[in-house]
C-alpha cells in the first residue's frame, strides 16, 4: 500500500463543460454506453404502469435477444412472470434498484418525460446475431393482471440480509462486504444507505476493473475484488474503515477527493509505478492510471468518490521502448566520430525507463585495427583480445575489463561472447547457467531485486565481420516475453547500423580529406603544367609567326567583319595588296575589290558559311592580278583557300583563320592536259568516224557485189538445170560459175576482214556485249559445220561431230540461255583455221565435240590462255536471267601440221600468228584467235589449245550459260521455228530434232531459159517490202532479188520519200493526201541509216510518232540497214527500229526474218534471227 501511495502522480482536474459537450445529445451518449440501456416515453403511457419503449442501445438489444432465447428454451412461467414484472417496474416512477437476469438495473427520469433505464451485467452472455422485437410492446396493468408473476425484490429493511448486492449467490468478496459490521460505522446498515450510494457500491463491486468507493466526508472505503492487489496486505482490513484514520498515506489522496468534491468533476492521476504483482510465478512491476469520479445524490451533492484503476503497464513498456528505439535510431546524427559514439550509445541506453538497467560494450581487439581491416571474420574461437568501451549499472565505478566479469571463470564468459558473435544471434545467459557472472552481479540489481538474465547481442560491421558484443542486463521485475526480445533485437540492430554509419561517415570524411589533398596537389601540378604549356604556346606562337612570315603560302587571320587581323607577305602578294592597304583602318575590306567579278558571289557565299560556323575544306577563286603573266590568263591568279572558323567557349565567332595557295601553274597544266585529252578524243572520234565511213563505203559495193554474184549463180544454176546445153555453153557456164564463186570468195574474205577489224574496234571501245537468248547448242554446232561443208568437200576433209552424254543437254529441249551469234563466230574462226591448215596434209580429219557440265570442269591437257584482264560477269545483262548456271564446252580437233611450244605462246594475241611463214603460206590477219578469246571471256569462259608437231591440234573453249526455266520456255517455243530453218539432221541419234520449218509457199513459175526450156519453180514470198536506200545500185539489186522471190517491193531514195509512201499505204488512217489514188501495201520496211534529205533515224522517229498519235493502224516492223557495224540492236531499238542488219547480207537468209517481223513483233526472236543473218556467209551453191 505504501508503494501505491508513493507512486501516485500529479492530479489532472477536468475543466467546465465545453459547448461541444453541452451540445452532445442524450442519444449520442447512450449509443456510446456499454451498459444495456433503453428509454421510455412516460408522457404517452395509457396508465400509471404502461409506457412505450422509444430507444434501445446495442447492448440492450443483445440483452433482449438473450432473454427471448431463454424464454423460448425454458417455457417457464416463473421466468415469464419475472419479465412482466421487470417491465412493469420500468414503466413506473420508482427509483429503487432492481436485480433482473444477473444485472442490477437503475432508472431516472429526464424532464419529467424520458425515463432512462440501464443495467450493470455481472454475468456474461452470448451476443445474438439478430435483434428481437418481441419486447417492443405496451405494458399496462391489464397485461400484468392477465400474466400473474412473482413480484420483483425491491430492497427493504425487512429482507436486507437476502438482497445486499448482487449477484445473489455466495461470492467470497461479496460475503466480506455483506458480513461487515456496517452498523458500527457512520454509514449504518446497508438498508439505510441511499439508493444512489447502494447503486454506486453495486457498480463498484460489479466492475471488472479495480475500483473503490470513498464516502464523504468520512472516507469509508468499499472496494471490489480486483482492487485487492493494489492495497496488498491492507486487505481486508480497509473494508468499511475510514482511510483518514486507518491509513497513513491518505493525506495525499484526501486532497484529490477534496478537489473532486469542490469541482464536482472527475480527476485523473497518471501513476508512474504501481505495486509489484506476482504474475506467472514471479513479481512484476506495474503501472496504473487512477480516475476519481464523483457520485451525486438526488440534489447534486457529492456523497462519495469512486476510484477506478486502469492497468497501463504494457502501454508504459511500449511507450518507453518506442522512445528508446527512436533515440537509438538517431545515435549517428550527433556522433560524428567513433571516439564519442559509444559514450552517446551508453547514455541513451541508460535512459531506458527501467528496460535496460545494466549495459556494457566490448569490442574485439583494437578498434583502430578493427575498422581498418577489410578482410573476413577470423575464427570466432580465436578471439582473445577484448576492449571495453564503457558500461553503467555496475557497483564499480572504474573501467571494466572482461576478466572482472567472472573472476573464477573469465574464459567461460569470453567463450559465451565468442559463441554469440560466431552464431550472429542474441544469446540469453540466465542465473544458474554455468558461465553466468553471479559473483560479479551479487551487489547490484533493480529496486532491490538482483539481475537474473543477461542478453549478449553480437555487433557486426557492414561487411559481416564481428566487431564486438553488447551485454545487457534485463529488468528482473519485467517478463522477458516476445515484445521484450523483439525490442532488444531491433535496438541492437539499430546500434549496429549506427556504428557502421559512423564508420562510413569517418571513412568518407577521410576520403574527402585525401581527395581534397589530391585535388590540391593536382591543381598545383596543373598550374605548373599550365605554366609550361603557356610557355610552350608562346614559343609555338613565335615559331608559327616565323614560319608564317617565311611560308610560300598565304597565311591570314580575318575578323568576322572581314578586316585583316594578320597576314604574311605571301598572302598580301597573292591578293595584290600593299602594306598600306592592309593596315589602313578605313579600308577594312581592301581585299574584296581584287576578287574576279565572276567569283565574287562564290567568295561571298563561302564567307557567309564560315561566319555561320560551318568549316569549309577548301574553295577556289580568282584574283585580278595585272602583273601575273603575259597572256590573258596572266591577268588572273588562280587561288585555293582553306579556312577554319575560331569560336570561344560561348560559341561566339572570334576570327577566321586560313591559308591561300597559288595554283596558277596547276591550272595551266590542267588546261594543257585537258586540251591534249580533247585532242586525243577528237582524234579517236575522227578515227572511229573514218572507220565507220570506210566500213560503210566498203560494205555498200561489197553488198551489191555479193548479191549480184549470188544472183548470177542462181541464173547459171537455172540455165544448167533447164535442159541439156551445148558443149561450148557448158564450158562457158562452168567458167561463169568459177568466176562467180571467185567473186563470192573474195567478197566474203573482204567482209571477214572488215568484220574482224570492226569487232576489234568494238572491243577497244567496250561496245561489244553479250545478248543471251534461248538456244540449242547442238544447232549452233550443226550450223557452223554446215557453213564449211562445201569447202571441206573441196579440200577432201573428213569431218564428224559428237555430243558427249550429259543430262544437261537432254532436258528442256536441249536449250540454254546463251548468245548464239558470239559462239557461232568463235566456231567459224576455229573451223575455218582447221580447214585452212589441213589442206596440205596427207590425212585430213576434223572432229567437233560438244559437252556440258554444272562446273567449269576444264578439258585435260588443254592449256587455257587468258588475257589477264578482269571481265564483268555476263549476269549484268538483263537478258541473262537468274537461273542455275551451266558451262557449255566445245572442242575442234584437226590433223594439221601442229604447233610448237613457242608458236602456241604467240597465239591469241592481236595481229599475231604462230610464225611469219604462217601468213606467207596460209594468209590471214592475225585477229581471228584474238577475237575468239575476247568473245569467250565476255561470255564467262576461256579458250585454250593442245598441239603436237606433226600430229595435229585441239582448240577448246567453254562459255557460261544458264538453264532455261519458267517464262524462258515460252520464248524458246516462239523462236525455235526460225532456228529450224538452219538446222540439218541431228548430230547424234540420241538428240531429238524439232519439226522442220514450213518455209514460204511454193508458187510454180513460168520463167523459161534462153533455150526455151522451162526453168525450175522457185519459192514465192507474198510479202510487201518498202526499201529505203540512197545507193541506187544496192537499191536496184535488192529490189530485183526480192521481186524474183515473189515479194512486192516499193522503193524510196531517202526518209522523206518513205514518209510520203507511208501516207499513201494501207497502214495510213490519217487525212488522205489529195491527188494520190494508188495505195501501197507492204509488211515490213528495210531502211538505210545514212541518207540525204532525211536519214533513217529521223524517219523512224516520225513513223513512231505517227503511231503514238493514232495516224497508223498499228506498229510497222522496221529493220535498220547500215554499213556501220558499230550500231548494236539495243541502240537501234532506242532509235525506234525493231532491229539492225549490217551490210553485206544474204537476201535469201533475210526473207524468213521479214516473214517473222510481218507475223509478230517478237523482238527477242528477231535478235537471234538477225544474228544468224549478218554472221553467216552465203551458202548457196
Amino acid at each position: 500500500m505504501a508503494d501505491m501511495a508513493a507512486s501516485r502522480g500529479s492530479v489532472q482536474s477536468s475543466t467546465a463543460p465545453s459547448p461541444e459537450l453541452v451540445a452532445t445529445s442524450l442519444v449520442e451518449s447512450l449509443d456510446c454506453d456499454t451498459r444495456p440501456t433503453f428509454v421510455l416515453d412516460v408522457a404517452q403511457r395509457a396508465s400509471v404502469h404502461s409506457a412505450a419503449i422509444v430507444y434501445r442501445n446495442t447492448p440492450f438489444r443483445d440483452f433482449e435477444q438473450s432473454l427471448e432465447q431463454d424464454e423460448a428454451r425454458a417455457h417457464s412461467t416463473e421466468l415469464r412472470n419475472a419479465t412482466v414484472a421487470f417491465f412493469a417496474w420500468a414503466g413506473s416512477d420508482s427509483i429503487d434498484l432492481v436485480n433482473f437476469r444477473d444485472a442490477l438495473w437503475s432508472a431516472f427520469t429526464i424532464k419529467g418525460r424520458w425515463r432512462v433505464i440501464s443495467g450493470i451485467i455481472s454475468k456474461g452472455y452470448q451476443r445474438p446475431n439478430t435483434t428481437p422485437s418481441s419486447l417492443g410492446r405496451e405494458l399496462d396493468t391489464d397485461y400484468i393482471e392477465r400474466n400473474p408473476s412473482t413480484p420483483l425484490r425491491t430492497p427493504s429493511r425487512r429482507n436486507s440480509a437476502r438482497c445486499h448486492f448482487y449477484p445473489d449467490r455466495p461470492i467470497p468478496h461479496l460475503d466480506l462486504i455483506r458480513g461487515h459490521r456496517w452498523h458500527d460505522t457512520v454509514l449504518g446498515l446497508i438498508d439505510t444507505w441511499s439508493p444512489t450510494l447502494q447503486h454506486a457500491v453495486q457498480f463498484c463491486l460489479s466492475n471488472p476493473a479495480p475500483s473503490a468507493v470513498f464516502t464523504s466526508p468520512e472516507r469509508i472505503m468499499v472496494y471490489n475484488e480486483a482492487f485487492c492487489p493494489l492495497i496488498g496486505s491492507w486487505h481486508p482490513k480497509l473494508i468499511g474503515r475510514s482511510l483518514k484514520t486507518e491509513w497513513d498515506f491518505w493525506p495525499h489522496y484526501e486532497n484529490i477527493c477534496l478537489e473532486v468534491e469542490a469541482t464536482k468533476q472527475a480527476v485523473s492521476v497518471v501513476a508512474a509505478n504501481g505495486p509489484l504483482f506476482e504474475r506467472n510465478g514471479f513479481l512484476q512491476e506495474t503501472f496504473f492510471t487512477f480516475d476519481y469520479i464523483p457520485i451525486f445524490d438526488q440534489v447534486g451533492n457529492v456523497i462519495a468518490v469512486c476510484d477506478q484503476a486502469t492497468d497501463v503497464t504494457q502501454d508504459m513498456f511500449a511507450r518507453g521502448r518506442m522512445k528508446m528505439l527512436q533515440m537509438t535510431s538517431d545515435i549517428a546524427t550527433p556522433a560524428t566520430t567513433l571516439r564519442n559514439f559509444w559514450d552517446t550509445t551508453l547514455r541513451i541506453l541508460e535512459d531506458s525507463d527501467g528496460d535496460l538497467p545494466l549495459a556494457s560494450i566490448f569490442l574485439v581487439g583494437d578498434e583502430v585495427t578493427l575498422h581498418s581491416s577489410t578482410g573476413q571474420d577470423e575464427n570466432a574461437e580465436n578471439i582473445e583480445t577484448w576492449t571495453s568501451k564503457g558500461s553503467y549499472g555496475f557497483p564499480q565505478v572504474q573501467t571494466l575489463t572482461l576478466d572482472s566479469w567472472n573472476r573464477s571463470d573469465p574464459q567461460g564468459f569470453k567463450s559465451v561472447m565468442r559463441s554469440a558473435i560466431g552464431n550472429n544471434l542474441p544469446t540469453v545467459l540466465r542465473s544458474g547457467d554455468k558461465h553466468f557472472p553471479a559473483e560479479y552481479l551479487t551487489h547490484c540489481g533493480h529496486k532491490g531485486h538482483p539481475y537474473k538474465t543477461l542478453i549478449l547481442c553480437p555487433l557486426r560491421s557492414a561487411s559481416g565481420m564481428g566487431v564486438g558484443c553488447l551485454v545487457l542486463g534485463i529488468n528482473p521485475l519485467r517478463p522477458y516475453d516476445d515484445d521484450y526480445q523483439h525490442f532488444i533485437q531491433v535496438m541492437a540492430r539499430q546500434i549496429e547500423d549506427a556504428h557502421n554509419l559512423v564508420i562510413f561517415i569517418e571513412a568518407q570524411a577521410k576520403l574527402l580529406r585525401e581527395t581534397m589533398q589530391e585535388a590540391a596537389t593536382r591543381q598545383r601540378i596543373l598550374a605548373e603544367q599550365l605554366e609550361q604549356q603557356t610557355r610552350k604556346a608562346q614559343e609555338a606562337a613565335v615559331r608559327f609567326m616565323s614560319f608564317a612570315n617565311q611560308a610560300q603560302v598565304g597565311v591570314f587571320v580575318l575578323d568576322t567583319d572581314g578586316s585583316v587581323r594578320y597576314c604574311n607577305d605571301t598572302w598580301r602578294h597573292l591578293m595584290n595588296l600593299t602594306k598600306g592597304e592592309v593596315n589602313d583602318p578605313e579600308h577594312k575590306h581592301s581585299w574584296r575589290p581584287h576578287i574576279h567579278p565572276d567569283d565574287y558571289m562564290l567568295v561571298e557565299e563561302q564567307w557567309g558559311l564560315l561566319i555561320g560556323g560551318m568549316p569549309q575544306e577548301s574553295f577556289e577563286f580568282r584574283v585580278m592580278h595585272p602583273s601575273a603573266g603575259p597572256n590573258d590568263e596572266g591577268k588572273t591568279v588562280y587561288l585555293r583557300s582553306s579556312c577554319v572558323p575560331e569560336v570561344d567557349d560561348g560559341g561566339i565567332m572570334k576570327t577566321i583563320t586560313g591559308i591561300l595557295v597559288d595554283r596558277s601553274l596547276e591550272v595551266i597544266h590542267e588546261q594543257a592536259t585537258t586540251a591534249r585529252m580533247e585532242a586525243a578524243l577528237e582524234e579517236k572520234r575522227a578515227q572511229e568516224y573514218f572507220m565507220d565511213m570506210t566500213s560503210h563505203e566498203m560494205r555498200n559495193p561489197l553488198n551489191a557485189m555479193i548479191q549480184c554474184a549470188e544472183e548470177a549463180l542462181e541464173i547459171i544454176d537455172q540455165i544448167r538445170d533447164a535442159g541439156q546445153p551445148s558443149e561450148a555453153l557448158s564450158v562457158l557456164v562452168k567458167d561463169c560459175i568459177t568466176v562467180t564463186r571467185t567473186i563470192l570468195y573474195c567478197g566474203r574474205h573482204q567482209k571477214q576482214l572488215i568484220d574482224d577489224v570492226l569487232t576489234v574496234s568494238k572491243l577497244d571501245a567496250n561496245l561489244l556485249t553479250i545478248c543471251s537468248v534461248p538456244t540449242c547448242p547442238e544447232s549452233v554446232v550443226r550450223q557452223a559445220v554446215k557453213m564449211f561443208q562445201m569447202n571441206m568437200k573441196a579440200a577432201d576433209v573428213t569431218w564428224d561431230t559428237r555430243v558427249e552424254s550429259t543430262d544437261i543437254l537432254k532436258t528442256e529441249q536441249n536449250t540454254v540461255l546463251m548468245d548464239p551469234g558470239r559462239v557461232l563466230q568463235v566456231l567459224i574462226n576455229l573451223i575455218s583455221n582447221a580447214v585452212k591448215f589441213m589442206k596440205d596434209q596427207p590425212e585430213r580429219r576434223l572432229l567437233v565435240v560438244l559437252s556440258a557440265s554444272s562446273d567449269k570442269l576444264l578439258c585435260p591437257n588443254i592449256n587455257y590462255i587468258s588475257s589477264g584482264r578482269e571481265r564483268a560477269e555476263p549476269e549484268v545483262s538483263t537478258s541473262w536471267g537468274q537461273t542455275e548456271p551451266v558451262y557449255i564446252h566445245f572442242s575442234i580437233q584437226d590433223t594439221g601440221p601442229g604447233l610448237t611450244e613457242q608458236e602456241m605462246h604467240a597465239l591469241f594475241a592481236r595481229f599475231q600468228q604462230a610464225s611469219p611463214r604462217t601468213h606467207a603460206q596460209y594468209g590471214g590477219s592475225g585477229l581471228g584467235l584474238f577475237i575468239s578469246r575476247e568473245l569467250t571471256e565476255l561470255h564467262g569462259g576461256a579458250i585454250g589449245v593442245a598441239s603436237t608437231v606433226g600430229k595435229g591440234s585441239t582448240f577448246a573453249f567453254y562459255i557460261k550459260a544458264r538453264r532455261l526455266v519458267g517464262g524462258d520456255l515460252a520464248l524458246h517455243e516462239s523462236s525455235h521455228i526460225r532456228r529450224k530453218s538452219l538446222d540439218p539432221e541431228p548430230l547424234h541419234p540420241q538428240l531429238t530434232s524439232s519439226p522442220p520449218f514450213a518455209g514460204p509457199t511454193s508458187v510454180p513459175s513460168k520463167t523459161k531459159s534462153a533455150s526455151g526450156a522451162a526453168l525450175p519453180a522457185r519459192p514465192s514470198y507474198d510479202l510487201g517490202v518498202l526499201i529505203v536506200e540512197d545507193n541506187v545500185v544496192n537499191q536496184q539489186v535488192l529490189e530485183r532479188q526480192l521481186r524474183k522471190l515473189g515479194c512486192r517491193v516499193t522503193t524510196a531514195n531517202h526518209g522523206q520519200e518513205a514518209l510520203d509512201a507511208l501516207q499513201t499505204s494501207t497502214w495510213w488512217k490519217g487525212p488522205a493526201i489529195s491527188g494520190d489514188t494508188d495505195s501501197y501495201a507492204f509488211s515490213v520496211i528495210l531502211c538505210d541509216l545514212e541518207m540525204p534529205v532525211m536519214d533513217g533515224k529521223t524517219c523512224v522517229k516520225r513513223i513512231r510518232q505517227w503511231q503514238r498519235d493514232g495516224s497508223l493502224h498499228s506498229d510497222i516492223p522496221i529493220l535498220a540497214v547500215t554499213g556501220n557495224a558499230r550500231v548494236s540492236p539495243d541502240v537501234a531499238r532506242e532509235w525506234g527500229f525493231d532491229n539492225v542488219v549490217s551490210k553485206p547480207f544474204s537476201v535469201k537468209s533475210l526473207l524468213p526474218l521479214f516473214e517473222s517481223l510481218a507475223r509478230d513483233d517478237d523482238n527477242e526472236s528477231i535478235a537471234e534471227g538477225i544474228g544468224n543473218v549478218f554472221l553467216a556467209p552465203n551458202d548457196s551453191n
